[in-house]
């Protein structure tokens, strides 16, 4: 994983990006399995960027910091898993957009945990 920016600020971008992809999805009524594995994989660099942060910081962060920190961290665990269902499964276009909802659903969860991180560090 090649981290260039502070992994709260890492992890915002990939929700940004995932959200557009999912919107697409959702527009489109199909998630490409090569779509889903870019997503599946940026979530879990993320994902892995935010624990390092937490375990290199420990009590140096604020409880409320760290919590959202890891609650963002596992939102992102699971946006990898619910991107790796595609590659699972065969998906019809029905499932393919209440996948992308469940998708877009995660990412706004994570990217309000991870805003909430940003302004805690700031």
């Amino acid at each position: 994983m090649e981290q260039r920016a502070h992994p709260v600020s890492y992890a915002l971008t990939v929700t940004r990006a995932i959200k557009e992809l999912a919107s697409d999805a959702v527009s489109e009524g199909v998630l490409p399995e090569s779509m889903a594995v870019t997503i599946s994989k940026a979530a879990t660099d993320a994902a892995l960027s935010l624990g390092l942060f937490i375990v290199s910081k420990g009590t140096r962060l604020t409880h409320q910091t760290a919590r959202a920190i890891e609650s963002a961290r596992v939102d992102m665990e699971a946006l990898a898993e619910l991107a790796g269902l595609v590659r699972t499964y065969k998906l019809t276009p029905k499932n393919a957009v209440h996948l992308a909802l469940a998708l877009s659903y995660t990412v706004e969860q994570a990217e309000n945990r991870l805003r909430l991180a940003e302004d805690l560090l700031s």
